[in-house]
């Protein structure tokens, strides 16, 4: 697979050679979340990022009065905090990893569509 890889870059021109190196790479989890601050909906990742650190807060807050309250009513008031503190915060991570998994299948399709219009130059030659 390795040789595959080596004999389709030897053969690109610059431009394309710069281009498939930006996608060249897999990408880690720390560098996939950099990555999608640098995009067209950028927003989206801060508004979910904002909104899980918002959501984890108020779950400790739930959390510190829940232990700390002796009335029955009281404590099951925080915890039903807790659980939709936890609920939310559930949400708002998924849809995170389903946004960083949107950007790695794109990623993969341009590097399809690379090599694929790489193989039709070498048929025209």
């Amino acid at each position: 697979m390795n040789d595959i890889d080596e004999k389709i870059r030897k053969a690109l021109n610059a431009e394309d050679q710069k281009i498939l190196d930006d996608f060249g790479e897999d990408l880690g989890p720390l560098d996939m979340v950099v990555q999608s601050f640098k995009g067209k909906q950028w927003w989206i990742m801060a508004m979910l990022y904002f909104w899980g650190i918002v959501t984890f807060g108020v779950m400790i807050f739930c959390t510190m009065n829940y232990f700390n309250t002796n009335d029955l009513k009281e404590s099951m008031s925080w915890g039903i905090g807790i659980l939709l503190c936890g609920m939310m915060f559930t949400i708002v991570k998924i849809t995170g990893w389903q946004q960083l998994q949107n950007q790695a299948i794109v990623r993969e399709i341009k590097r399809l569509e690379l090599r694929w219009m790489n193989s039709m130059d070498q048929e025209n030659n």
